[in-house]
């Protein structure tokens, strides 16, 4: 869940009023329900309506053709008050609209899904608006990550002068804060990022106790003002390569995003504002509990610097093949079958090709990785009949004339 509770309030494009909406969400999408509450049934028709479907008579009357609506506006201010959380969406496509002839203030509504969310005061919102949408910096939270790195080591140090009768003070700390410097991570839009380690402690004076925790954060920084799908899609293919060194899903939580030039003040550094995104995944409580249990396959120190940088160059040289692989790894409980098995072969034909270093078809292909695993089928009869049915299915998949011999397993 990313909202507590719907959420009443106002939209704004740029600093136009457009309505007043409610946000919440529903069926696993954040939705935005504007309606016109506020305006005369004349201005409700005539602001919503496109003008194509309106035809202005001699007389003065406006006659209403099939209504159809304006294109919704890709980026929206939410203001839900002050003191109130409020909120840029962007990415905004219109879901469903509800329109009545007759007038009336409530005569039409429009429901909007929301890709993103920005969570920004009211005073940066008027100020700022959709210049949030191109950003500097992002920075995510995987808690698996400690693990992966390394458990960091935390220290407190508890002095308790008896003869004044003070009250304990609580002193933490990390032995290892230095953050780890990944550097330029893509040639093509200069990214750099970095790993650093961060400590927490949540203090009682009075019983003399803490509660100590560290987090690992992930990072990602460019001199261009680059789109937030540009960041998001580096932190996204970094929890790949978490992933597979876990074997299961992971956890991602706490994008924040900043601007170079977002500096309310000159002694302070950037200031971040949390992105909330469904592309992002979101785990259960129990399963996020189960993912940092596991032991990891690969450590950090067994790939270095060197590895993951070998990760991103794959990305780069190989992106149709490894981001089919990161959406079938990101997106497997949503995906239907027949799209899970597309972007299995489409991956498959260029690790296949990588390893024959040369084109081939889809069974030599399979053959080659099959070659560089351990055994995994017990005799060569039931290696061939698996491949068989690997490229049928594929085949049957991607070419109408042969979906008769589609066989999934």
């Amino acid at each position: 869940m990313i909202l507590d509770a719907p959420l009443l309030g106002k939209a704004y494009v740029d600093n136009h009023f457009l309505s007043s909406g409610m946000l919440y969400e529903s069926d696993g999408r954040l939705l935005l329900e504007l309606h016109n509450g506020e305006k005369g049934p004349e201005e409700d028709y005539l602001d919503q309506l496109d003008p194509s479907c309106l035809d202005r008579q001699s007389s003065g009357a406006i006659a209403i053709s099939a209504p159809k609506m304006k294109p919704c506006p890709e980026t929206i201010s939410f203001f839900t008050g002050p003191r109130e959380k409020s909120y840029l969406l962007s990415d905004c496509q219109i879901a469903h609209t509800d329109f009545t002839y007759g007038g009336g203030p409530y005569n039409f509504r429009r429901l909007i899904a929301v890709r993103r969310l920005i969570q920004l005061s009211d005073y940066a919102l008027s100020h700022i608006g959709s210049k949030y949408l191109k950003i500097n910096r992002m920075r995510s939270m995987i808690p698996a990550l400690n693990k992966w790195w390394g458990d960091s080591s935390l220290f407190v140090w508890l002095p308790n002068n008896a003869k004044t009768n003070r009250d304990t003070i609580i002193a933490y700390g990390l032995k290892n804060a230095k953050p780890i410097k990944i550097g330029r991570i893509s040639s093509e839009n200069n990214f750099c990022a970095r790993i650093q380690v961060c400590g927490d402690a949540s203090d009682n004076l009075i019983r003399g106790q803490a509660t100590l925790h560290s987090y690992t954060v992930f990072s990602t920084y460019s001199h261009k003002h680059l789109d937030i799908t540009e960041h998001l899609r580096i932190h996204q293919a970094f929890l790949v390569l978490l992933e597979i060194a876990y074997g299961c899903k992971l956890d991602m939580n706490d994008l924040q995003i900043a601007r170079n030039d977002d500096k309310p003040f000159p002694s302070r550094s950037v200031a971040f504002r949390k992105l909330s995104t469904f592309e992002v995944p979101s785990l259960s409580h129990k399963e996020i509990r189960h993912a940092q249990k596991a032991d990891p396959i690969f450590r950090f120190q067994d790939i270095g610097i060197k590895g993951i940088h070998k990760w991103f160059e794959l990305l780069q040289t190989r992106p149709t093949g490894a981001y089919s692989f990161i959406s079938l790894l990101e997106n497997e409980r949503y995906l239907p079958l027949e799209t899970q098995v597309l972007l299995v072969g489409v991956a498959i034909e260029h690790i296949g090709a990588m390893s024959q270093k040369h084109d081939g078809n889809f069974h030599d292909q399979l053959s080659a990785i099959l070659n560089q695993l351990l055994p995994l089928l017990s005799s060569e009869a039931d290696r061939q009949l698996w491949i068989g049915r690997v490229v049928a299915s594929y085949n049957g998949i991607k070419h109408f004339f042969r979906a008769k011999n589609v066989q999934i397993h």
